[in-house]
């Protein structure tokens, strides 16, 4: 028994198809509605609050210090970046390292030293050095 030919215009038309269905499907395989994002590169480290306040020795400053990591290109903040925190003038800070959040932003609470006056905190981006640190002032003074 013999199978029926396909008329010669079919057989293209299927080819056409399949061809062109291939191709779309190929195409569409690295395509999303996501445009590629280029990783952001931390290059600024900027006070956002917490400087010039004023304590007294032996105890916390009211308000947290904060600083937020920005991209070179376009300002954006920039997540995850190691904040160190480290203290000059006697005190604490704490945490002494902590991640930027979403927004870039990352906070340290101060406790001043015993001694009356300018106590400075450092936030720097120790991973990478190429980022001036960011300082801030606290004055402490004597109980009355």
């Amino acid at each position: 028994m013999s199978r029926p030919r396909t008329p010669h215009l079919l057989r293209h038309s299927r080819a056409r198809f399949w061809t062109v269905a291939i191709l779309l499907t190929a195409g569409s395989i690295g395509c999303d509605d996501d445009p590629v994002t280029p990783p952001l590169t931390p290059s600024e480290l900027m006070k956002i609050a917490g400087d010039g306040q004023i304590g007294r020795v032996g105890e916390s400053v009211p308000d947290p210090l904060v600083v937020r990591v920005l991209d070179d290109d376009s300002g954006t903040p920039v997540s995850g970046v190691v904040v160190v925190w480290t203290t000059q003038g006697g005190g604490s800070v704490s945490p002494q390292s902590v991640p930027t959040d979403a927004d870039g932003l990352a906070a340290a609470h101060r406790v001043l030293g015993p001694t009356a006056g300018d106590q400075t905190t450092t936030a720097a981006v120790s991973e990478l050095p190429g980022i001036p640190p960011a300082t801030f002032t606290t004055t402490a003074v004597a109980e009355d």
